[in-house]
């Protein structure tokens, strides 16, 4: 699965600043940091690509803050894993 964000400030974007991934577990209400880290591009866009299990995952991006701007998140990224439709004569 591949998910997109975009890094901005008052509607412009902020480029190359480090975004990191947050996990929420199944069951769980805490949000731990992942490994994953990108850095924004010219136009304050970040992708994170993630190899999907069989359970339901939920991230959120993650922006630390620097002295120009504050700290923020994205809302909750649910990735839902669903089934494969059967072919014809399989």
């Amino acid at each position: 699965a591949t998910v997109t964000g975009t890094l901005r400030a008052k509607k412009a974007p902020v480029e190359n600043d480090l975004v990191t991934v947050d996990e929420r577990r199944p069951g769980k209400t805490k949000w731990t940091a992942t490994s994953f880290t990108a850095t924004t591009d010219s136009s304050g866009k970040v992708t994170c690509a993630f190899v999907q299990t069989t359970a339901n995952e939920q991230y959120r991006l993650v922006f630390a803050g620097d002295p120009t701007y504050k700290k923020s998140h994205s809302g909750t990224i649910a990735l839902r894993r669903s089934k494969v439709a059967a072919t014809e004569g399989s």
